[in-house]
């Protein structure tokens, strides 16, 4: 009798997160040293230019213009939130209550 391949694993059901089963996540992966260091500084410095009163086009000169920088800013942040951590971190977080 002929050796059959061996099948590939099935596929792990999707974990399905709320935002904060997300938040969660996200702060597994930025804690996690498996998470690459340039990723994890980018998302720190986003979120200190975000928190930081001060502004590389400000509001007050370039009207909606200024509030472009922060919401491409924000754009950043909301996606690594969601795309940053691994299927491991959602576990791990979907483990968390």
């Amino acid at each position: 009798m002929a050796d059959l391949p061996e099948l590939p694993p099935a596929p792990q059901p999707p974990i399905r997160l709320g935002v904060l089963g997300h938040l969660r996540a996200f702060l597994l992966a930025m804690r996690d040293p498996a998470t690459p260091r340039r990723e994890r500084v980018a998302v720190l410095v986003a979120l200190l230019y975000v928190l930081s009163p001060v502004d590389l086009v400000p509001e007050a000169i370039f009207a909606m213009f200024g509030l472009v920088d922060d919401a491409a800013v924000l754009v950043f942040l909301v996606r690594a939130v969601w795309t940053l951590p691994t299927d491991a971190h959602r576990r791990a977080a979907a483990l968390i209550r």
